[in-house]
């Protein structure tokens, strides 16, 4: 597998059908990676990351940042990353 390169990332859409998971919010996480040796260890499910996801973020702090959102069926979300100032905005279309 080949390493991925850096990349700058300034907004994300997501997009919820109307009938998205069984009409219920659903949880979604953005987890952007600032260090290459912790690629290895992140898992390769959302199932995974759930189950992991507080040890994740308590043991690699300062080489992760985790933004979560709760994405309600038949919405349009843009999300405007401001990392650099710690902050993190999204809005509902």
């Amino acid at each position: 597998m080949s390493t991925p390169t850096a990349s700058r990332v300034n907004r994300i859409q997501i997009v919820a059908s109307l009938d998205a998971n069984q009409l219920t919010a659903t949880a979604v996480d953005i987890v952007f990676v600032y260090d290459k040796n912790v690629e290895a260890l992140m898992p390769k499910s959302s199932t995974q990351w759930f189950d992991t996801k507080a040890a994740l973020m308590a043991g690699l702090a300062t080489a992760i940042k985790v933004v979560s959102l709760q994405i309600p069926p038949s919405t349009n979300v843009n999300v405007t990353i401001l990392l650099g100032l710690g902050n993190v905005v999204y809005q509902d279309w």
